[in-house]
């Protein structure tokens, strides 16, 4: 998901290829790796991202509201938010609350 006016991707594929342009005989073996890229979809002079990926396997269901600062995120395990401000300063904020077990907050 993300917000409206942003576009994004992910490949588990390096660009340009981790080989292209090299001799034979410096190409090297190198596993796939998760790749993101961003953008605004309109040009902007100046532009702050925070990205956040959280991880799943297919099997899990999983909700996700966008709020003005961030996001909610519901499963069967829990439930929690992640928001972002960055006036005056970058701060990040991550609470989850699982169904069972204490609560966890993360701050920065």
């Amino acid at each position: 998901m993300n917000p409206p006016g942003f576009a994004f991707s992910q490949t588990d594929r390096f660009d340009p290829p981790v080989n292209q342009g090299n001799p034979p005989e410096y190409h090297v073996e190198k596993p796939n790796h998760w790749h993101f890229t961003a953008a605004t979809k309109q040009p902007a002079a100046r532009t702050t991202v925070v990205a956040a990926m959280l991880v799943k396997d297919g099997s899990e269901q999983l909700e996700v509201a966008w709020k003005p600062n961030g996001i909610e995120i519901e499963t069967p395990s829990g439930a929690g938010a992640l928001s972002a401000t960055l006036e005056p300063a970058l701060r990040l904020s991550a609470k989850w609350h699982p169904t069972s077990g204490p609560a966890e907050t993360l701050e920065i």
